[in-house]
């Protein structure tokens, strides 16, 4: 099973961006499972995920392994194939 695990910020204008996108995907996807995180609300959550300076943040877990992270703002396209090709 697939979690797609999203980490964003408020603050951040690339993450507010990525939101339609997200959403997209969601329903696209929707047998996957999707978990949402604030950088700055759960921080007691993502800390230990050694999140870097970019976000947004999505973190890919296949049988709760992470098998990627990809950061940052990109078009659907990309973020579909980065996403779905692991």
């Amino acid at each position: 099973m697939k979690k797609i695990v999203i980490i964003s910020a408020v603050w951040c204008h690339a993450c507010l961006t990525m939101r339609k996108r997200n959403k997209a995907l969601k329903d696209k996807y929707s047998d996957w499972t999707w978990v949402d995180y604030d950088l700055d609300l759960d921080d007691e959550i993502v800390e230990p995920l050694k999140i870097g300076k970019l976000i947004p943040v999505y973190i890919i877990y296949e049988n709760n392994i992470e098998v990627k992270r990809i950061a940052g703002e990109m078009n659907l396209d990309v973020l579909e194939r980065e996403l779905t090709n692991v």
